[in-house]
């Protein structure tokens, strides 16, 4: 069975725009615009992120450091560069690299006006 079997027979199909969609249908479309394109909005690949953490925990100088200090470091460098990301003004550009929690609920909210804005601006 192809992917787009599976998730037909899972979350079902939508024929026409003018079909009416539960609230539910949209958080879930929300979910998986996240879970498969996490770049748009936490501003890094799943692989990326991956990648970098390996760098990170990899690094020379922490070479001979427990698990414990290996994790602290990592997670300092991530908080790091989560602060260097946050815009603090609503509308403030789209930016890139991994963002907290709050940047990334900026991000879909500038994304999904700017996105409306663009696509049903009639006048």
């Amino acid at each position: 069975m192809k992917a787009a079997e599976k998730y037909r027979r899972v979350f079902g199909s939508m024929n026409h725009l003018k079909d009416q969609l539960s609230w539910t249908t949209g958080l879930s479309n929300m979910v998986e615009f996240l879970a498969w394109e996490p770049q748009r909005i936490l501003g890094i690949t799943k692989k990326q992120y991956v990648r970098q953490i390996i760098e990170w925990a990899s690094h020379p100088d922490l070479k001979g450091k427990n698990i414990e200090e290996i994790e602290q470091s990592v997670i300092k460098k991530l908080n790091t560069k989560m602060n260097e990301t946050e815009q603090l003004e609503t509308y403030s550009t789209q930016t890139m690299g991994i963002c907290n929690a709050r940047e990334a609920v900026r991000r879909v909210t500038f994304f999904s006006e700017d996105y409306l804005n663009k696509e049903f601006d009639i006048f």
